[in-house]
């Protein structure tokens, strides 16, 4: 079962990798972009949808020679910190939990503490990178940081 998974992911993927240059070209300068693009097949219809979402990137350097300074109009920092309680000293947990640093200092708990950065687009990045950016540069930004896309059959019929 883990075989025909990972097959069915490979196959998506690729079928990603042939649909994004189309996509992009018949977008490009557009406002108000379909996210979806429908294929038909011998099995029914596949749709390709571009979600506005993408996957954490941990440095901005890959899409500077294609941003270039605008990159700040685009990408935003973005971070999580995460306190590890099986590292909290046994029964101080909410005591830590209600003043996080100094508390973790305190009880000389600061290992528990893990602070993670990324880059994540901005909330118009998505729309924005159609109308501004030409196809060529989108195709080379989805190299670097691609858009997660869903790939449907079931249910589209033939």
């Amino acid at each position: 079962m883990e075989a025909l998974d990972g097959a069915q992911e490979t196959d998506k993927a690729e079928l990603k990798m042939f649909v994004a240059p189309f996509y992009y070209r018949t977008n490009a300068g557009k406002l108000n972009p379909p996210s979806s693009i429908a294929i038909p097949s011998s099995e029914g219809e596949v749709l390709v949808t571009f979600q506005n979402r993408y996957k954490k990137l941990e440095s901005e350097a890959p899409l500077v020679p294609i941003l270039g300074d605008a990159i700040g109009d685009y990408v935003r920092q973005s971070f999580n910190i995460t306190i590890k309680g099986d590292d909290l000293p046994a029964g101080k947990e909410q005591e830590i939990v209600d003043a996080v640093t100094e508390l973790l200092e305190k009880h000389g708990a600061a290992v528990a503490m893990e602070v993670q950065e990324a880059l994540m687009p901005v909330p118009t990045f998505h729309v924005t990178r159609l109308s501004k950016f030409t196809p060529e540069q989108n195709l080379a930004i989805d190299r670097i940081w691609p858009v997660v896309a869903m790939v449907k059959t079931k249910g589209r019929g033939k």
